[in-house]
């Protein structure tokens, strides 16, 4: 599910979307576990494209272009995916290293300051998001279907737990501007569920790191990854709500993919 830790006053509904996001999460794991531990290596490559064209696609109905465009938009991205995947190793290293400083360094400021950027510079943060991540996807999976698999579930894991809570417990708002649903309490309680999860990892299966890897590296780590989870769905949140597109697309598919 998409990370979230909404509070509502209306049971039925807020029930009924827990049981889709379940139901739309079941699916999307069921397709990965498949593609991650079945696939052999190329067949991953191509699982990866995938994931690019779909994402590439929500982000070019966010930047509000024409199906021409984002097909085009989608062709761009497949190539530079392609070129850092057959390039030299330093292209690699620039894409996780551009990635690591947006994330760290663009995202807090973006959302602090919610600017209305031009079509291309949304356009521009597209191309530098979606390329690192399929190429994360790809890089961890060399190192273990395993691995690959504990790092996403701590998204999951937070991202559950989070939603939970803050519909329960939820009382202050954690962004009102960007998301009015969230809540500190689940962002709390996602914090906690990943240090847990992460813990449980560390002690259980301490062999999914090539090398040896401490239980407070294992816990620092999904802290780190369940808080970059929780403003990455800020920052989709806030570009959505710039561009008018927060809830036109009804399918849960499509966001919870990206």
């Amino acid at each position: 599910p998409h990370s979230t830790n909404r509070a509502t006053n209306a049971p039925d509904c807020g029930f009924g979307m827990l049981k889709l996001r379940a139901a739309t999460a079941v699916v999307l794991l069921a397709v990965v576990a498949a593609a991650l531990f079945l696939a052999p290596a190329s067949l991953w490559t191509l699982f990866c494209a995938a994931v690019l064209v779909a994402c590439a696609r929500e982000w070019g109905r966010i930047a509000g272009l024409s199906p021409i465009a984002t097909s085009l938009y989608c062709g761009l991205l497949l190539l530079a995916l392609a070129f850092v995947y057959v390039g030299p190793p330093v292209l690699l290293d620039g894409a996780f290293g551009i990635g690591c400083l947006f994330w760290w360094l663009v995202v807090p400021w973006w959302l602090h300051q919610r600017p209305r950027p031009s079509r291309l510079v949304l356009l521009g943060c597209g191309f530098l998001v979606l390329v690192s991540a399929v190429t994360a996807l790809q890089f961890l999976r060399q190192l273990g279907a395993s691995l690959l698999l504990a790092v996403m579930a701590v998204a999951w894991v937070s991202d559950t737990v989070a939603y939970l809570a803050g519909r329960r417990f939820g009382r202050r708002k954690l962004a009102p501007a960007i998301s009015p649903g969230k809540t500190w309490e689940g962002l709390a309680a996602g914090l906690i569920a990943a240090s847990v999860y992460a813990l449980v990892i560390g002690v259980e299966v301490p062999h999914l790191w090539l090398r040896p890897v401490t239980v407070i590296h294992w816990i620092v780590a999904g802290l780190v990854l369940a808080v970059l989870g929780v403003m990455g769905d800020l920052f989709e949140s806030q570009l959505k709500r710039v561009a008018g597109v927060k809830e036109l697309d009804p399918r849960p598919a499509g966001r919870t993919l990206v």
